[in-house]
């Protein structure tokens, strides 16, 4: 999904939250399949809203992080 498709569906908290993700889980990668990616590149090709509900799901190396609308993270 292209990020500004998701910035009209996502809240703000849900959106400092990904950048904090981000950076803890994704940034520094240097192998596997989030090798260099930059935040947009992970956003398009990894983030998804979540079907059911008002979530937001984002893959990470070690599985996968749920982001609920408040902001508040769990995998």
């Amino acid at each position: 999904m292209k990020l500004a498709e998701l910035s009209k569906i996502i809240t703000p908290d849900q959106d400092r939250k990904l950048v904090q993700v981000f950076e803890r889980h994704v940034r520094d990668m240097t192998t596997g399949p989030f090798a260099n990616l930059s935040y947009v590149d992970w956003v398009e090709r990894d983030v998804m809203p979540e079907t059911y509900g008002d979530a937001v799901i984002c893959p990470v190396p070690c599985g996968y992080i749920g982001i609920e609308p408040d902001g508040h993270a769990h995998m």
